[in-house]
């Protein structure tokens, strides 16, 4: 890049290690969209795109807002259940969730959620896997998000060892 203004806006974006890992992590599948939508009283489409990143249901969430400013509510159960059909794709075992009756259960299933924020590099507060998780987004903005529900963190593999993320 040899715009000044551009790669500083960027900077941050494609320097962000955590961001870089989850892209370079491998569980069999590169994610996809999970969700996309106009919600009420919006003028564009918001999307939800998720990938599996780690074989006990951790997955990465991507939420894309392609218009105005606006909140956007979404089930964090959707979104695990989103890694674990990646999982089952694969025919691998993902640990403690199983289907049962076509409805998804399991520790996390009841259990409290790790959020990690990848654009801000922070540990949002845990939420119930149960529960409705709200992002507020700028004008055509993102969120960039981690969801453990191990409650152990991320280990990104080789992927991590070679951008010298701690586990």
């Amino acid at each position: 890049m040899r715009d000044d203004d551009i790669t500083e806006r960027v900077w941050d974006i494609i320097t962000n290690v955590e961001a870089i890992a989850v892209n370079q992590a491998w569980f069999g599948h590169p994610g996809r969209q999970l969700k996309s939508w106009t919600p009420p009283g919006a003028s564009a489409n918001v999307d939800l795109w998720t990938k599996p990143v780690g074989e006990h249901g951790q997955v990465a969430l991507l939420v894309l807002n392609t218009g105005e400013a606006l909140a956007v509510d979404f089930s964090v159960a959707d979104v695990l259940r989103s890694a674990v059909g990646h999982l089952h794709a694969r025919r691998r075992s993902v640990g403690a969730e199983e289907r049962r009756g076509g409805e998804w259960r399991g520790p996390a299933s009841r259990g409290l959620v790790r959020v990690r924020d990848i654009w801000a590099r922070v540990d949002r507060a845990p939420v119930m896997a149960d529960s409705t998780f709200t992002v507020h987004l700028g004008k055509r903005d993102s969120a960039f998000l981690t969801f453990d529900p191990t409650g152990e963190g991320f280990r990104y593999s080789s992927a991590q060892q070679r951008l010298g993320i701690e586990a």
